[in-house]
């Protein structure tokens, strides 16, 4: 399912079609009207585009050690996350076997909802330190104006979603330690494996 972060390209579509617009006004009607219609469409134009840098917001990271939920709050998103390791993945094992089963018990929670997602991750480090493996809760919304609102709702909604996910990752592997992901781990899984000093 596509949600609005997957279209990057909306953007640029809304500015291109009114400027495609503005041009073709200029070609068809009479130049006096366009010349107020185009000061007052530019001083719009600057109005939402200093709106827009005046509440612009620094990306936070929030981090509850109690539930092991992390919380990031962007300029217009909010997303909450949790995860899961395996801690001790031996040689050779396919994890992909046992995973229908995880995805099977995350997909009757997830298919009732929009914004929430289920992240299987593999952070192999260039050192000699271990490979971390597991899946990640993630649920989103729009930041609108009360951002310690919709993180706590979304924060008890991913506490659920994660001690589901840790009990079928318990179930489909019961051989494997399961964990949940601390601060390091999930900055790392959302860093894309690299953690600044």
């Amino acid at each position: 399912m596509k949600n609005y972060r997957d279209i990057e390209w909306i953007k640029w579509v809304i500015p291109a079609a009114v400027i495609v617009t503005w041009v073709t006004r200029i070609l068809i009607e009479p130049i006096e009207d366009i010349i107020l219609e185009s000061a007052l469409g530019i001083g719009l134009m600057a109005l939402v585009i200093l709106t827009y840098v005046l509440w612009r917001r620094p990306i936070v990271m929030i981090w509850d050690e109690a539930t092991g939920i992390m919380a990031i709050l962007r300029t217009w998103t909010i997303e909450v996350q949790a995860g899961c390791l395996l801690s001790s993945v031996p040689l050779g094992i396919d994890v992909s076997l046992s995973a229908n089963r995880v995805l099977k018990a995350m997909s009757e929670r997830f298919s009732k909802e929009n914004l929430c997602e289920l992240r299987f991750f593999v952070c192999r480090p260039l050192a000699n330190s271990s490979t971390l493996v597991g899946m990640q809760v993630v649920r989103r919304s729009l930041r609108l104006m009360n951002g310690v609102g919709v993180v706590q709702k979304l924060s008890e909604k991913v506490h659920d979603d994660v001690t589901i996910l840790e009990s079928a990752l318990h179930s489909s592997y019961p051989h494997t330690p399961v964990d949940r992901a601390g601060l390091y781990e999930m900055q790392l899984v959302n860093s894309g494996g690299i953690v600044g000093g």
